[in-house]
């Protein structure tokens, strides 16, 4: 995989976005950081499956997704 290390900090990132959500629901925070930190996750989301669909398919994919 081209993107690995790539793939895997954007992952760490979503993570994080994912851990603040969780204290976000805790604390009990205005519902407008709630959706400030979906829609970062959202973006990251994005990228990730953009890098991958990036990626060459091996021949076992390509038979699979037919």
């Amino acid at each position: 995989m081209r993107n690995r290390d790539t793939i895997v900090r954007q992952l760490e990132l979503l993570e994080g976005r994912l851990n603040t959500l969780k204290h976000i629901v805790n604390t009990q925070s205005p519902i407008s950081e709630y959706y400030l930190i979906l829609d970062s996750a959202n973006e990251i989301l994005e990228e990730v499956k953009s890098y991958v669909e990036a990626e060459d398919l091996s021949s076992n994919e390509v038979n699979r997704l037919r």
